[in-house]
């Protein structure tokens, strides 16, 4: 679908489509101004003023001999080394083309979910390797560990399979020019950004996953966008902008999960006091992409 966008690769129109991305920027600057000013608000705020006064390091209860570098290591190498893959996966040997115009080739024809796979095995094994020489797990508990990680996951990993499942059913179909067909008629396309944005924030909140609402979303986006000449990048972003919105606010979220589950806070109260944020920010996404609906498209 990217593709047919006037030749432009899909990596380029995903680095294209960032200054669009209004939802994770506005929430930078507001996280980053709140933390400068050492400002709460909504649940955070009580939670902070309860514990306030009450708890110290000392009561902080510490166990075995863990160092923060035993998280770190395995996280950087599966970060740095995803680039590289995703660019092996795409490499054309063959290609005549200058080196830099190779590698972006590469990007935009390599395989993500390959790099990703590639990426994490790599680093699980990393950690498998480091722990094991710090004398801190075994073969036994590193397999039991193991598989019981990916055992939490795949209930989400069904539920991806399902939404690109039906991203795909809704490419072959054309329903995002039957969408547009039928909005042409009747909703202002200026106004279709913001639309796009609350849709994709709507099925990330109730499905729990950014990328299912991506491969759902993106497949009647695009075509919306080509049809009534809506910036491409400006609903590309809305989508995206609009699944990490819903996925912040959606209580059955992977990510919202693993962060009260890492962080040992009970899940509720976790939910409650990142949503005042996440709300602040979407709603001044929205103002956004009405202003870029008007401006832009």
């Amino acid at each position: 679908l990217l593709v047919a966008f006037e030749g432009v690769p899909p990596v380029k129109t995903l680095i294209y489509s960032i200054p669009f991305n209004f939802y994770p920027i506005t929430t930078l600057i507001l996280l980053f101004f709140l933390i400068s000013r050492n400002k709460n608000i909504g649940p955070m705020k009580q939670f902070e003023e309860k514990v306030s006064g009450t708890a110290s390091e000392t009561d902080i209860e510490t166990a075995g001999s863990g160092n923060y570098w035993d998280m770190i290591l395995p996280i950087l190498i599966m970060i740095v080394s995803m680039p590289f893959l995703l660019i092996y996966t795409g490499w054309d040997a063959a290609s005549s083309a200058p080196f830099a115009e190779k590698v972006w080739a590469a990007i935009g024809n390599g395989s993500g979910s390959m790099a990703v796979l590639l990426a994490v095995s790599l680093a699980w094994i990393f950690a498998g390797v480091l722990y094991g020489l710090k004398g801190k797990i075994n073969l036994t508990s590193f397999t039991e560990e193991s598989c019981k990680g990916m055992g939490e996951m795949i209930q989400m990993a069904l539920l991806m399979v399902m939404a690109f499942a039906i991203g795909s059913l809704c490419n072959e179909l054309g329903t995002g020019n039957y969408v547009a067909s039928l909005t042409a008629k009747w909703i202002y396309p200026p106004l279709i950004p913001a639309i796009i944005f609350v849709t994709s924030c709507a099925i990330a909140f109730s499905t729990g996953t950014s990328w299912g609402t991506f491969a759902i979303m993106l497949a009647i986006a695009i075509p919306v966008s080509l049809e009534l000449d809506i910036n491409i990048y400006v609903m590309t972003a809305a989508v995206l902008g609009g699944g990490v919105f819903g996925d912040h606010c959606s209580p059955i979220s992977d990510t919202t999960l693993i962060a009260s589950v890492a962080s040992g806070s009970d899940h509720i109260d976790h939910v409650r006091t990142q949503l005042p944020y996440a709300l602040i920010s979407g709603t001044v996404s929205i103002l956004f992409y009405l202003v870029a609906g008007f401006l832009i498209t």
